[in-house]
């Protein structure tokens, strides 16, 4: 049986953008796994390398997923890295592979939701000059703030994965650019951005795929919800 990889769970506790409580955190991983079947989580929270040194980084998450594996009481397959903060100069970083998703060599970069001048052509300058490929996560929710011809740039550069939510293939405004992924056999990899105990009870899974397969070819639905090509061979 294929199984469901939640590429960004916001379900490890102790991080600004992530649930607060382990105990909360445990039982909203719980209910996930009990309504979808759910049982490998990658939690990306954002990390700034300007404003916090990445072995402490390193170190809370390690901590924390730690924490939370020894409460769960289902066989969950949990990993922790960053969803590292773009900024100028970002690949001449020291210490990013510590936090590339595990097994691949993708690392996953946030870009601010406020457009700035510099982000498409340092995303560029990324994915020519670091030794990382990138996975773009949260990009259902770059569709909203950026023109779309600077997505649809972004999304043929060469090695670029992007992330978007499980709920943003329940509406039509992003398969253009899921599309032009696909035929370039770019890597997507979904997420629930589930937070709370609450967003885990009410996260419809089912709904969500349902929808999607209105408007994309089987061996499409494949690509989209498992996401395989990222990992090295």
């Amino acid at each position: 049986m294929k199984i469901y990889t939640d590429w960004n769970c916001r379900l490890l506790p102790g991080f600004s953008d992530q649930i607060r409580r382990p105990e909360d955190a445990a039982t909203a991983l719980e209910l996930l796994h009990e309504r979808t079947g759910i049982s490998r989580f990658s939690f990306l929270p954002e990390w700034n390398p300007s404003f916090c040194p990445a072995t402490f980084f390193r170190i809370r998450l390690d901590t924390a997923l730690k924490a939370l594996q020894s409460l769960l009481r289902f066989p969950a397959v949990l990993s922790a890295s960053a969803s590292v903060a773009l900024q100028p100069q970002l690949a001449e970083w020291d210490d990013l592979r510590r936090f590339c998703l595990p097994k691949t060599d993708y690392l996953a970069i946030s870009v601010p939701l406020v457009p700035e001048d510099w982000v498409e052509s340092e995303v560029a300058r990324f994915s020519r000059h670091s030794p990382f490929r990138i996975l773009l996560t949260n990009a259902h929710l770059l569709s909203v703030f950026y023109p779309k011809e600077v997505l649809m740039r972004l999304a043929t550069l060469p090695q670029i994965a992007f992330q978007f939510s499980f709920q943003s293939l329940s509406h039509p405004d992003h398969d253009e650019i899921i599309r032009t992924l696909l035929a370039r056999h770019a890597p997507i990899l979904l997420g629930s951005g589930v937070n709370s105990i609450e967003k885990a009870y009410g996260f419809d899974l089912a709904s969500d795929r349902s929808e999607a397969e209105k408007r994309f070819y089987p061996f499409e639905i494949e690509e989209i919800f498992y996401g395989k090509r990222i990992f090295r061979r």
